[in-house]
This record gives C-alpha cells, structure tokens and sequence, in this order.
C-alpha cells in the first residue's frame, strides 16, 4: 500500500468537507480523498465512511437511501459543524469500491460490502505502525442483508458510536413520496369504495374474517 501515505492535518480540508456535506449529505470519496481527508492523524472531525458497490449490490443502494436521512439529520442539528458541537464533528462519506479505490478497501481487508465504520485518527496511527486500516469492532458494522435496518435503526447507531443524540429528520423528498404513497391509496379505495361494500357484504367474507380472528 505504498500509495497511501498519511498527510499533514488542513483546517481548509474541513471547511471543504463542512461545505460539501451541506450540499451532497453523503460526500462520495476517492482514493486521493480518503487520503486527503480521512488519513490525517490530527484532525479535528470523525469520519462516518459507508463502504459500498451500488452497481452491483440493491441491499447496498437501499441502505444508502436510508443513511442520507440519517446524514440530513445531522447536517439540521449542525453536528458537521465544530461551532457549538460539544462532540467531535462527525462528515458523513462512502467509498465506492472500483479500481481506484481498490488499494483502500484492500488496506482495511474488505472483500465485501456494505460496510459502515467510523474513522477516528487513531486509524492513522494504526496504519503507519502496521500498514493496514483497522476499525475497533465497535466502530464498525458489516451490514448482512439480515439485519434489519432503516433510517432510525442506523441513526441509533451512528449516534451511539458518536456519542451524540439527533433525531431522526426526514428529507423534503422522503416527505412527499409519503405524501404521494398515502394520497395514491385513499385515491385507489375512493375509486372502488362501492366494489368494497359489495364484497364487505358477501356472508363469507366475515365467515372467512371471524375464522381467521379465532384463530389468530
């Protein structure tokens, strides 16, 4: 891992980071930014890196979609920022895994994703005595497609790892497709609410309903 070699520690670099965050809710990092940004032993903010291969994993594009509610409720409560954050700051990031990156995942040993870990600096230290990235297992979570998680499942996490207590904020997009979910199935019953009190009618509907409430 010869190409990976620790830097000196750049206040603009978190203004950058405080900056994209902002905007992209979770920053998408390349080998020379991992580099630039997650191998600096004295910074001053933690790094939330979601290792990913979405081309080729839907469980990894799911839980992505899920973690940017979680990364959008941090950004609200300001905890990307050092101004006023009792904690350090945390930047949420993911690496995608192709031939650039290879060299990252391969110096962490992750041969499969999705990967959750947060990157404090002593990680620098690891790597420079050992030449590997190493994450306590405390800090690091390999997601199966298993486990069950969504939006407040992993802020639980992350705010656990993080020492910090954000609630859980839902994107203007989430919103409205709840919106548009829920409008679309009062439309549906609306539109066949007289073929629904017809068969609400039928004798063997509620012989069929009381049998399967006595079983239950």
């Amino acid at each position: 891992f010869s190409l990976i070699k620790p830097v000196a520690a750049d206040s603009k670099n978190f203004q950058d980071l405080q900056s994209r965050m902002a905007s992209e809710l979770i920053i998408e990092f390349s080998k020379s930014d991992f580099i630039k940004y997650v191998m600096t032993e004295s910074r001053e903010y933690d790094v939330l890196i979601y290792y990913t291969l979405t081309s080729k994993c839907t469980h990894c594009v799911t839980i992505e979609d899920e973690l940017k509610e979680v990364a959008y409720s941090y950004v609200q409560s300001k905890k990307h920022l050092s101004e006023g954050n009792p904690n350090r700051p945390v930047i949420f990031a993911k690496m995608e895994y192709n031939s650039d990156n290879a060299e990252i995942f391969a110096a962490s040993d992750y041969t499969s994703v999705p990967i959750l870990a947060l990157a404090k600096p002593s990680i620098v230290k690891k790597f420079i005595s050992d030449k590997i990235i190493e994450y306590p297992d405390s800090l690091e979570w390999k997601i199966s497609s298993q486990d069950f998680f969504d939006a407040g499942k992993l802020l639980e996490h992350i705010n656990k790892i993080t020492n910090s207590d954000v609630e859980l904020k839902y994107t203007f997009y989430r919103i409205m497709m709840g919106n548009i979910l829920i409008f679309g199935v009062l439309a549906v019953l609306f539109f066949f609410k007289d073929h629904i009190a017809e068969v609400l009618q039928l004798r063997i509907v509620w012989i069929v309903g009381t049998v399967i409430i006595y079983i239950l």
